[in-house]
């Protein structure tokens, strides 16, 4: 069946919205909706009918629905029919516009081949590998127009091959703009410009970035604007312009909740978030990212913007130190993903689960799981990367292999990711704490975000250094700059890292005892979260003073502590030093 109103034409068959003969891409249950309504068009359609019809033996709530109608009223507004849809309060909704009902519609867009009509519903079904597959065969056949083309992109990038999504991007982008679509082609280079900002393609990302300006010039509030505010703003957020980063989220945010697109408000929050964070305005980041979270688990946020979400949560809370967040966050989305299965960054979570090993001390674990993702990042998610080569260099550090820890830092480094504070405590570990303190004076002064978001622990990593180098002044001044960085309540990691720092700047200054209890405070605030990693070089810090004020069995204690910590790390050449400097203080 076909229906038509107005400059629509609603094809039941070939599943398609079409605009005076162009598609306008809706989302699988935006289409079953508006036919039920066309459908059931000379009566109001109660809310628990659409519930039932189109989400049979399912427990969806009333604001699923909402955001459906919302996406469909959206959708026809660019014909100027947004009107159709008619909101009964408390009963339901009903289409309220003369449509014409055709049963026998030729037209190129009906004539679809079965193998095209499986692919979308394959495509509706997130069956990514049986869609790409049908699309493939169909574009070979005969081409495939610029919606089929973005869909078997958006398979790509479900499937983590964002890299071959590329050129259905760009022939969609020509098509769109061939058949005078121009929001169709601005929502392609929006696409494009995410694809090539995260696989570190600046210059063409910018490109892609102004094309989608130049397409939405005095477009009224739609989706694809308040897409392409949203990406503007990431990429200002990327390059540390944090004022025009704040504009363009702001700008998104407002757009989205005024069209009711529950995906773009959630991903304009998180980046809103992150955004905050960056300038120092960490309580109102931290609280803009509970509220996108929150509106994922509790709201119809569509899976691909819940990844989003959730890497952005994890993300911050790696970099602040605040694990106890990040496992009460994680328990929730686990949740969730078992009612709602997501298609989240697989490579950057697997990433972020090795990062958590690490400190835990299953290093022999994260190596092998850094060694598997790295090469996948490469594909699935290249902005990232650099970050993975940083955490490599950590577990290789962590495991005694300083010369292959410098290169993974150094790769790091050239891919754009500052290594520090890993980097620094290599430094340090090799009697370099000058050069460690350059380094991470050049890490706080970066605009970059992630950098921004670790300015706490950065200067008190800094605090430690110039306390090792002598310079008590810069040592002490760093502390100051760690307390008076705005980054909300302090979490047990930066807790646990002042302690050392204080320790530190105790014992450059002659204060043993003093420097001997501040660093078992620290060792305190680790284990709190059995972060194996900073308990066994506080153990052996702790051994090195009280052998110097005399105390040689005190000292044979710490090291036999940091010896059995290492060893259950599988950090072994660590245990052996330790097992080698006990027998020469025994002897």
């Amino acid at each position: 069946m076909s229906w038509e109103f107005g400059s629509f034409q609603l094809d039941e068959e070939a599943r398609e919205l079409r605009l005076r003969g162009r598609e306008i891409v809706v989302e699988p249950l935006v289409f079953d909706v508006l036919v039920d309504l066309v459908r059931n068009r000379d009566r109001v359609v109660t809310k628990e009918e659409l519930l039932e019809r189109v989400w049979p033996d399912a427990l969806v709530t009333d604001a699923s629905l909402q955001r459906v109608v919302s996406l469909a009223r959206s959708a026809l507004r660019s014909g100027g029919m947004e009107e159709a849809i008619k909101t009964f309060p408390r009963r339901g909704y009903r289409f309220s516009v003369d449509v014409a009902e055709n049963s026998a519609v030729s037209s190129p867009a009906s004539d679809v081949s079965s193998g095209l009509v499986s692919a979308r519903r394959s495509f509706e079904r997130n069956e990514w590998d049986a869609a790409l597959a049908a699309f493939t065969v169909a574009d070979r056949a005969g081409g495939l127009a610029g919606p089929d083309l973005e869909r078997a992109a958006w398979c790509l990038l479900n499937l983590g091959r964002p890299e071959e999504s590329v050129p259905f991007l760009e022939r969609a982008a020509t098509a769109h703009a061939t058949a005078s679509d121009a929001l169709g082609a601005a929502r392609a280079a929006v696409l494009l410009t995410q694809v090539h900002m995260e696989g570190r393609r600046a210059t063409v990302a910018n490109g892609w970035q102004q094309r989608a300006a130049r397409l939405l010039e005095s477009t009224p509030p739609c989706r694809e604007l308040a897409q392409f505010e949203w990406i503007t703003g990431r990429l200002a957020l990327a390059r540390g312009d944090h004022d025009a980063a704040l504009h363009h989220l702001t700008r998104a945010l407002e757009m989205a909740r005024s069209i009711e697109d529950p995906d773009l408000e959630a991903a304009s929050l998180i980046y809103y978030g992150h955004t905050c964070v960056a300038r120092g305005e960490v309580r109102r980041g931290l609280a803009l990212h509970d509220e996108a979270a929150a509106a994922v688990l509790g709201g119809p946020v569509a899976p691909w913007f819940a990844g989003l979400v959730y890497c952005g949560l994890v993300y911050i809370c790696q970099n602040r130190g605040d694990w106890v967040r990040a496992a009460e966050w994680t328990d929730a989305f686990e949740r969730w993903e078992s009612r709602a299965p997501t298609t989240i960054f697989p490579a950057v979570c697997r990433m972020h689960r090795a990062e958590v090993l690490a400190l835990k001390g299953d290093l022999s674990t994260a190596e092998r799981e850094l060694d598997a993702v790295r090469a996948e990042l490469e594909q699935s998610g290249p902005w990232a990367v650099g970050d993975a080569e940083r955490l490599y260099g950590e577990v290789l550090r962590a495991k005694g292999d300083l010369a292959s820890a410098e290169q993974a830092f150094r790769r790091a480094h050239a891919l754009g990711w500052d290594p520090c504070p890993g980097w620094a405590e290599l430094l340090i570990e090799r009697n370099q704490a000058p050069l460690a303190v350059r380094a991470l004076e050049a890490a706080i002064d970066d605009p970059s975000w992630p950098c921004r978001q670790r300015r706490r622990l950065l200067n008190a990593a800094l605090a430690r250094a110039a306390a090792i180098a002598g310079d008590t002044a810069r040592a002490r001044a760093a502390i100051d700059a760690a307390m008076h960085v705005e980054d909300g309540e302090l979490t047990t990691v930066q807790h646990g890292a002042l302690e050392r720092a204080h320790g530190e700047l105790a014992a450059a200054e002659g204060r043993v005892d003093e420097a001997i209890k501040k660093l078992r405070g620290a060792l305190r605030f680790w284990r709190d979260i059995g972060a194996t990693l900073e308990i066994a070089p506080l153990h052996e810090r702790i051994a090195e003073l009280l052998n110097a004020s005399g105390d040689v069995d005190g000292a044979l204690r710490e090291l036999e502590s940091a010896e059995t910590v290492w060893r259950g790390a599988g950090a072994i050449a660590r245990a052996d030093l330790c097992a080698g400097r006990r027998e020469r203080l025994s002897a």
